[in-house]
């Protein structure tokens, strides 16, 4: 059962396929005729299975809707049962039976704003608002105001600037008026050179009418003039020179020549050479930032550069370097702080104490306060945290780290284009200061007690299980992180058999039976033997338990390269709802003194209608990474003592067999890390146990823990322990469902 038919005219496909994938990357499940019809199928079996199968009909309006052969049909079945959801694109009268249904309105909205507005128009809970209504009954106010309203549909004008730490830069569009709020591409391309710069200039996009309104406060006005507008053009120079005879003004042209009503315009420099009021570049250069620096540095503006002092922590002198080695520019790391925070004249940088494969942070105080700066070196993740983190908080509340905006700044992506270095922060605010510090629980698993521990693990999940829909599909088993079938991608086959090949010499410490052999050489020529040269050595093998490590190689290998078994392809009920999508240790800060007082990060995963599954896999696979760290006695290239390993694997073993019923039951020899790692599995299999009640053996969780596990094999940064671990672990999960 999918979740939305996408019912469209071909004229509209566009807009069919832009809704489709904003509805997918929000965890639902879609059928669009562009996608999922496919050549030499029957159009109109695929359009009735379509109508039937999917639990909603979207019908995306336009003129050319009501004229299409097909639509009628699809939007009628829908009517007739209660599933049509009208999406309307185009500015228009619906008129007939669709006039009666209330429908998601996308016209005149922008990219971001169509679709928060989408998204939350197919989901069913209450709209009610954040902020209570004004009281009606109150007294009228005297009218005071003579000047007509503003139009209700334009950007509201925001409040005058703080002269002394931002610089507004007026864009006056006289190319197409009515579009008030954005700014032509190779405008964008000035104010990306500016943001590469300087933390304080604000752009703001108005049409030649209400040029006055900011004038005052601008520091610079950027407009255009080409034979089509230049009555406009001129009539808006001479205006600001009425006003502002000083005001620096930057030309954007089009076209041959130069115009004489242009040139009046055009200083030939009261102030000196690098002193113009006004100057000229044309449109076809405004692509190279070299051509657009030399025009700015020529005239009477100049962008203020960042003000901050960064301080390294009195114990680690290295972080801010560290930082500085990553981003490249000790001016950049000042950059980006200042964006945020332009008032700060002083940043102390600190380490997180953890670390991300995907993105470098940093923990930074300002003025007593500690924010939390995450630094993503893809934009594409830089831009999917921004949008996911805010869908997320709905869901999550104040347990969301609330992002840090930049100030007077509406559309926050703005501040770090693509030009430059490739560094793309979110700042959280996690309510934390000096007095009040977070620590992130992979390190209260190395340093806080096992009841504090116990109890933030405890709130996690009670968190990830708050306002969950009672929902359910049959699906395939989970198999990667966008939920299709099991996914063997090249990068996962190719690091199950590069770890298989690297980890030979730490096997026999792992799986020897103790006083057998003299020593590890011989238990590896032993077990060696024992598989790699089928009948030579057997009955060596079988001393070092050779023939159930070659049961597991025989299990990996056929996951790599025979089919799927059964269990991974077989449809089973999986309980959906929101998810997090990354809830591990590192994402989650706990208050040292409160250990149910805790923030979540890095909502880049969050899915409407997500497998819950996949969150409590995530969580367990991450609780043995971190707590394998935790061995006193550990040496430095390994994670703990390689003696230990094998009582991690016994106890995984039997993690496994026992499934989602799984309770850990210490032994006087456990190591107080397999001790305190499993405690709290067993509490992550309770919760699992909760959301399978219809997958009896837990299959779905289980296809979630093993994909999970075997990730961990591509990292390079994981240490040969955990690999081994994973290793097994997988191999285990293997045999039990095979079974």
């Amino acid at each position: 059962m999918k979740d939305f038919f996408i019912s469209y005219a071909n004229a509209d496909s566009a807009w069919a396929e832009w809704i489709a994938w904003q509805f997918e990357e929000a965890g639902y499940s879609v059928i669009i005729q562009v996608w999922d019809f496919r050549p030499g199928s029957d159009f109109i079996a695929e359009m009735d299975r379509a109508t039937r199968e999917a639990q909603r009909t979207i019908a995306v309006l336009s003129q050319k809707y009501f004229q299409s052969q097909f639509t009628q049909a699809e939007w009628s079945v829908a009517f007739r049962k209660g599933k049509l959801l009208p999406v309307r694109i185009l500015d228009f009268d619906v008129e007939g039976l669709l006039s009666v249904r209330v429908y998601i309105d996308l016209v005149g909205k922008g990219e971001a704003a169509a679709r928060d507005v989408l998204i939350a128009g197919v989901r069913s809970e209450r709209v009610k608002p954040l902020v209570p209504p004004q009281f009606p009954g109150a007294a009228p106010v005297e009218r005071t105001i003579t000047a007509p309203p503003r139009f209700p549909g334009a950007p509201q004008v925001r409040a005058r600037l703080d002269e002394s730490l931002l610089q507004l830069i007026l864009y006056v569009n006289t190319r197409s008026p009515d579009e008030e709020g954005g700014l032509p591409e190779d405008v964008r391309n000035i104010r990306d050179w500016f943001w590469q710069r300087s933390a304080s200039a604000r752009w703001l996009s108005v049409e030649p009418s209400r040029l006055e309104n900011r004038l005052d406060e601008a520091s610079l006005v950027v407009t255009d003039w080409s034979s089509k507008n230049s009555p406009e053009a001129e009539d808006v120079c001479r205006r600001i020179r009425s006003r502002r005879p000083d005001l620096p003004i930057l030309i954007v042209y089009s076209g041959q020549g130069r115009s004489p009503n242009r040139k009046a315009f055009i200083d030939t420099d009261p102030k000196g050479a690098r002193g113009a009021r006004s100057i000229e570049i044309h449109a076809d250069v405004l692509s190279e930032l070299p051509r657009i620096g030399e025009a700015i540095q020529s005239i009477d503006f100049q962008p203020r550069e960042p003000k901050l002092i960064l301080h390294p922590p009195e114990n680690d002198v290295h972080v801010i370097e560290e930082m500085i080695g990553w981003i490249k520019d000790r001016q950049q790391l000042r950059l980006i702080i200042q964006k945020f925070f332009p008032k700060a004249e002083h940043a102390h940088l600190q380490s997180p104490g953890a670390e991300w494969a995907e993105a470098r942070l940093c923990l930074v105080a300002i003025e007593g306060r500690i924010y939390f700066l995450k630094f993503f070196d893809q934009r594409n993740l830089y831009l999917t945290e921004l949008d996911r983190h805010g869908q997320a908080r709905p869901w999550l509340g104040n347990v969301a780290a609330a992002l840090q905006p930049i100030p007077e700044l509406v559309d926050q992506r703005e501040a770090f284009p693509v030009f430059g270095p490739s560094r793309y922060p979110v700042c959280y605010d996690l309510g934390a200061s000096h007095d009040r510090p977070r620590i992130t629980l992979k390190e209260c698993y190395r340093s806080m007690s096992d009841k504090f521990v116990e109890e933030a693990l405890e709130r996690l999940l009670e968190v990830l299980a708050t306002d969950q829909p009672d929902g359910y599909s049959t699906e395939r088993p989970w198999g990667d992180p966008n939920e299709s079938v099991f996914h063997r991608t090249r990068e996962l086959k190719t690091s199950v058999l590069a770890s298989l090949d690297d980890l030979w010499p730490y096997l026999p410490r792992m799986y020897a039976k103790r006083g057998l052999f003299q020593s590890a050489g011989e238990a590896s020529r032993a077990f060696i033997a024992g598989f790699l040269r089928s009948g030579v050595g057997t009955a060596l093998s079988e001393r070092v338990r050779g023939s159930a490590w070659k049961d597991y190689l025989e299990k990996l290998h056929r996951l790599v390269y025979s089919p799927l078994p059964s269990w991974l392809t077989t449809h089973a009920p999986v309980a959906k709802g929101h998810i997090h999508g990354n809830p591990i240790s590192r994402n989650c800060l706990v208050d040292r003194d409160k250990p149910w007082d805790l923030r979540l990060i890095n909502c880049g995963g969050y899915r409407a209608n997500g497998r819950l599954v996949s969150d409590l896999a995530l969580i367990e696979r991450d609780l043995k990474l971190a707590l394998m760290n935790t061995e006193v006695g550990a040496p430095g290239f390994l994670d703990l003592e390689v003696e230990q390993l094998s009582k991690w694997r016994r106890e995984e073993s039997r993690a496994i067999s026992d499934g989602l019923n799984y309770t850990f039951r210490p032994t006087l020899t456990s190591p107080r890390s397999v001790c305190r790692a499993y405690r709290l599995i067993s509490k992550v299999r309770q919760r699992a146990r909760e959301v399978s009640e219809r997958d009896d053996n837990g299959r779905q969780y289980f296809a979630a823990l093993l994909y999970w596990t075997l990730e961990i094999l591509q990292y390079p940064e994981a240490r040969p322990t955990k690999k081994l671990l994973a290793l097994h672990s997988a191999a285990e999960i293997i045999r039990r469902f095979d079974a």
